[in-house]
C-alpha cells in the first residue's frame, strides 16, 4: 500500500481525502503550509507527494527539490481547486504533469494509487528555484540568460499565482549579486513610502 503526504491548506479537504486514502487501506500523513510539509519530509519517505500548488506561506512548487532529495522515487501529485491552474502546471513541468483537481474523484484517485510503476516527473532546477522543461520555459530561462547581470529595471506580469515572484528570484539568482534577494510586496506599501524611496 501507498504512504502518502498530503498538503494543502484546506483543513476541511485534507481532512476527507485522508480519510479516504485511510479506507482505500493507505498510509497518509497531511500538513498545510510548506514549512510544516518540510518538517515531516525531512523524517520521512513517501511513495506520492499530493502537494497543492497555492499554500498560505509559498507554493507546492518550492517542495520540489526536498522532495527530490529525500523521497526521489516518490510520485509527485499537483493539487488544486482551481481548473486555470492545471495550465500554468502545464506549461511549467511540461506535459508530463501529473496533477488532480478538487474535488478529487476517487476512481482516479484509486487509479492513480494502484499504477504498478508511479509516474515519476524528472526534476531539474533551474537558477536555483525554476522547475519545468517545456517550450515556454525554455524560452522564459533563455530570457533570463539574455538579461542577467544587465542594469536595467525589469518589469514582470502575470496573474496572481503565476510565479512572478520565482522569476525575479531566478533573475537574482543568475545575475549572481553580492546582496541578498528580498522580495517586497509593493500593493502593501503606501504610496508615500513609495514615492520616499
Amino acid at each position: 500500500m501507498a504512504k502518502i503526504l498530503l498538503v494543502d491548506d484546506d483543513i476541511n479537504f485534507v481532512t476527507a481525502t485522508c480519510d479516504i486514502l485511510t479506507l482505500l487501506g493507505h498510509t497518509a500523513l497531511c500538513a498545510h503550509t510548506v514549512a510544516e510539509a518540510s518538517e515531516v519530509l525531512d523524517v520521512n519517505t513517501f511513495t506520492h507527494c499530493f502537494l497543492d500548488l497555492i499554500l498560505p506561506d509559498g507554493s507546492g512548487f518550492h517542495l520540489l527539490e526536498q522532495v527530490e532529495r529525500k523521497n526521489p522515487h516518490a510520485q509527485v501529485v499537483f493539487i488544486t481547486g482551481q481548473a486555470s491552474i492545471k495550465s500554468i502546471a502545464k506549461q511549467i513541468l511540461g506535459n508530463d504533469v501529473c496533477y488532480l483537481t478538487k474535488p478529487i474523484n476517487i476512481e482516479q484517485l484509486e487509479a492513480l494509487l494502484a499504477s504498478p510503476s508511479p509516474h515519476e516527473i524528472s526534476i531539474r532546477q533551474h537558477f536555483g528555484c525554476l522547475v519545468g522543461e517545456s517550450t515556454v520555459m525554455h524560452q522564459l530561462y533563455e530570457t533570463i540568460k539574455r538579461i542577467k547581470g544587465a542594469d536595467v529595471n525589469v518589469l514582470l506580469q502575470g496573474e496572481s499565482g503565476s510565479g512572478k515572484e520565482m522569476v525575479a528570484a531566478a533573475i537574482h539568482n543568475a545575475s549572481q549579486p553580492a546582496g541578498e534577494w528580498v522580495a517586497t510586496n509593493c500593493g502593501a506599501l503606501s504610496r508615500e513610502l513609495i514615492g520616499s524611496k
